[in-house]
């Protein structure tokens, strides 16, 4: 039996002001996928799959993720990406597959707090 884990990692995340309210999201990201055998042996093999790219307002009453900002779903063949967005209100955090619809060996390096420029 195999199983098929994915890594995937936003590694840099950057908002930038720009003119008005709008803002400037850059999310850099690394994603990575495996065989793994009964044993636990895993084998890289190419990424090309669909993921959604999300940027998210702070989250009230406690949740986790705030209301959806921008959003993309792309196919990803490469290990490193980066997207851009920009939004119209300020961002708080951002990530790969922040749903975790895909099987990840971690899934809460997913999404990460955006850093000021």
């Amino acid at each position: 039996m195999k199983i098929l884990p994915c890594s995937q990692t936003v590694q840099f995340l950057l908002r930038q002001k720009k003119s008005g309210n709008d803002y400037l999201v850059t999310i850099t990201t690394k994603s990575e996928k495996f065989y793994a055998d009964s044993l636990g042996k895993e084998t890289p093999v190419p990424v090309a799959d669909y993921m959604d790219i999300m940027v998210f307002a702070k989250p009230e009453n406690d949740k986790n993720l705030g209301s959806v900002l921008a959003s993309k779903r792309v196919k990803v063949t490469k290990q490193d990406n980066t997207f851009t967005f920009v939004t119209t209100a300020p961002p708080y955090q951002a990530g790969i597959d922040p749903y975790n619809f895909l099987v990840d060996r971690i899934p809460d390096d997913n999404l990460k707090k955006v850093e000021e420029e």
